[in-house]
């Protein structure tokens, strides 16, 4: 005998007389309990009224006295569990109506047929995904054919997988797929059979000629007789274009190109109608005209002149209607007003992609006058490259530049995360005020070229200063842990407003373009920053690099174009020069190339002069350097000797002194520094 089916999983709590029953660890809904099984609990059973949840029966009051998390077993008896007289019925009547001849049974999409021991005699077997048919007869399935709709699959192509079924043509006619191939062309008959063939072609008409009787032309239009003379029929064909008014006409006037009021007398019967824009142009030369709205009357049309090309004075006018012009149209009066704020004009610059002006120094790191490209260490806010200063949340970063980092980007500055402790770090760039001021009240926009060696977030800024111009905190991180980017809580709080932040989730080792940071300068701005940092703290190695940045007026980013490297490294000097070469670090030892200090020695001391190449922001800090040696506070003729320079002005004049006994020639380089 079989067993009956029962659920014994988890425990069940009744109190004595209960209705409700809790289980714990259960899984009474579903099929494990349904009404009408039996739950028993020790010696005592009950019937399942109602399976609430997963952990909750309804039973009648429970006679087994309080039971709390005991063993259970439900008894799977209920009714519900069993199919009735009726569904039996229904289903003896529904294999009865299957059984019947007709009936189809479906062939898989891998088989090749039918399952020999289903159907009956008289009853088909059908594939539907390739038409095939077969129908039952004396126990065996016989193979019909495939019968499908049509299926258009246009011109016919070799590289074109066909079934069978499918329709194409090919060079006017039509063909039908009986075998399922590829790459065989009609009228191949293995594959294809002619579903309609292309007619002949049909004999081309006659040439016909056109005659044309009695015409009469005016100003305003013209009428004619026109018969067809064809060889192939006799028929005439007469009919008369009527006359009517068209637009066009000359004239004679002699007139002066130049704006306002100007008649001119032309034929009547014009089809012009006062309001009317029209064009006077010289038949000679049709650079010469004019143009404007126009009234006409009789045989007179006078042009209210708005718009012109050319000069001078002409009789040989054509005239004809053309449109208006537009509000931006540049030769016309507007020349685009309305872009009479500086956002319009720099979003039709973007549009027009033209360039505006970066009011950065140095976007890419091309200056490097302290030669950090092969790699320099660097502390918190100091000068690398030319105009821009290191930023660590703790120790120095490694700076190097990265040579061709891809077309159109020939140079980017990196900075290299070389400490054992992770930390954040990035890069700044003031603007003296007198070159930024201009921006007070008005949209900037900040772009640049980005790309970390890890997948990281890298943050953006635009900064202004409302202190005392030029005298800024060259570091205005306030808390590098903060996540508000506001004054007084990631940046500075005195004097330092934020115009926008942004940021960019970069994926290791991809170039990106930052998302264009726009923001509006207030009217207490003194000077203006940008700078670039990390999100959070990286490891040892990972590398930043920034390229192409540009900060603009307008609310749209337009065009990067690199600056040309004399006019840089001339706007560069203004803040910081040296007297070694370009390529020379500051303090290289036992180098004479390039030197501009020099005096006669006399004793006790010496004295000497020398200009700057570029005026200075302000009279700077001059270092001296033995050329011998590299020592600051040095000059050099047979030996290194102290020497000082003294009454330095903007303009570049200075004096050096050198104090020694000896008198032949003192050699020196120097270093002038007046960034901010």
């Amino acid at each position: 005998m079989t067993a009956l089916v029962s659920y014994s999983t988890g425990l069940a709590s009744v109190a004595a007389g209960g209705t409700v029953v809790t289980g714990s660890g259960t899984i009474w809904s579903g099929v494990n309990a349904r009404p009408g099984d039996v739950l028993q609990i020790g010696n005592f059973q009950s019937i399942v009224s109602d399976v609430v949840d997963v952990d909750e029966l309804t039973i009648p009051p429970w006679g087994g006295g309080a039971q709390t998390a005991v063993a259970y077993k439900i008894w799977q008896v209920s009714p519900q569990r069993f199919a009735g007289a009726q569904a039996m019925a229904d289903v003896s009547t529904l294999v009865a109506a299957l059984n019947k001849e007709g009936f189809y049974w479906f062939v898989d999409v891998d088989g090749t047929e039918p399952d020999p021991s289903l159907g009956d005699d008289g009853q088909y077997a059908s594939q539907p995904t390739t038409g095939k048919t077969w129908v039952k007869s004396g126990g065996a399935w016989s193979y019909l054919g495939i019968f499908r709709a049509f299926r258009l699959t246009g011109a016919w192509s070799g590289a074109t997988a066909y079934a069978v079924g499918d329709v194409v043509t090919l060079t006017g006619s039509s063909y039908v797929c009986v075998l399922d191939h590829t790459n065989q062309a009609p009228p191949n008959t293995t594959y294809w059979q002619l579903l309609a063939s292309k007619g002949a072609d049909g004999v081309d008409g006659a040439a016909a000629t056109v005659s044309v009787g009695t015409t009469t032309t005016g100003a305003g239009g013209s009428s004619a007789n026109v018969t067809n003379s064809g060889t192939s029929s006799a028929a005439i064909l007469d009919f008369t274009i009527p006359a009517g008014k068209s637009y066009g006409g000359t004239s004679t006037t002699s007139l002066t190109i130049g704006a306002g009021s100007k008649p001119f007398t032309t034929q009547s019967g014009l089809a012009y109608q006062n309001g009317a824009r029209v064009r006077a142009s010289s038949a000679a030369n049709t650079s010469n005209w004019m143009e404007g709205l126009a009234t006409y009357s009789g045989t007179t049309l006078t042009i209210n002149v708005d718009k012109l090309g050319g000069s001078g004075t002409f009789a040989d006018w054509n005239l004809n209607v053309v449109g208006e012009p537009g509000a931006g149209d540049l030769s016309s009066a507007n020349n685009l007003s309305e872009l009479s704020s500086s956002a319009g004009a720099a979003e039709s610059r973007r549009n027009l992609g033209i360039p505006g002006r970066n009011y950065l120094i140095n976007p890419s790191g091309e200056i490097d006058q302290e030669v950090v490209a092969a790699g320099v260490s660097r502390a918190d806010a100091a000068y690398d490259f030319d105009q821009w200063l290191t930023l660590t949340q703790s120790n120095p970063v490694t700076v190097s530049a990265v040579a061709d980092a891809e077309n159109g980007t020939p140079v980017m500055m990196r900075s290299l995360q070389a400490n054992v402790s992770a930390q954040r770090f990035g890069r700044i760039q003031w603007l003296e005020s007198r070159f930024c001021k201009e921006l007070r009240g008005k949209a900037v926009v900040l772009s640049a070229r980005v790309r970390m060696s890890a997948a990281a977030t890298l943050r953006y800024a635009i900064v202004e200063w409302t202190g005392t111009a030029d005298a800024i905190s060259k570091d205005i991180v306030a808390d590098w842990t903060n996540g508000t980017f506001t004054a007084g809580n990631f940046f500075s709080s005195t004097s330092t407003t934020i115009v926008a932040a942004g940021s960019v989730a970069l994926s290791a080792a991809t170039l990106t373009d930052i998302a264009a940071l726009t923001g509006n300068v207030s009217g207490s701005m003194n000077n203006l920053a940008v700078l670039f940092w990390t999100d959070s703290a990286q490891a040892q190695n990972v590398t930043l690099d920034i390229g192409k940045v540009k900060l603009e007026q307008g609310s749209a980013a337009s065009p990067f174009v690199a600056p040309h490297f004399d006019a840089e490294l001339d706007a560069c000097q203004r803040y910081f020069e040296k007297s070694y070469d370009y390529s020379v670090a500051v303090g290289a030892a036992a180098n004479y190339n390039g030197v501009r200090g020099s005096l006669q020695n006399s004793t006790p001391a010496s004295y000497g002069a020398s200009h700057f190449v570029k005026r200075k922001r302000v009279a700077p800090t001059v270092t001296l350097y033995s050329p011998l040696t590299g020592a600051s506070g040095n000059g050099y003729d047979t030996v290194d000797r102290a020497a000082s320079a003294s009454r330095v002005g903007e303009t570049g004049y200075l004096i050096v002194n050198v104090f020694g006994s000896a008198t032949t020639p003192m050699l020196y380089h120097f270093t002038a520094n007046a960034r901010l």
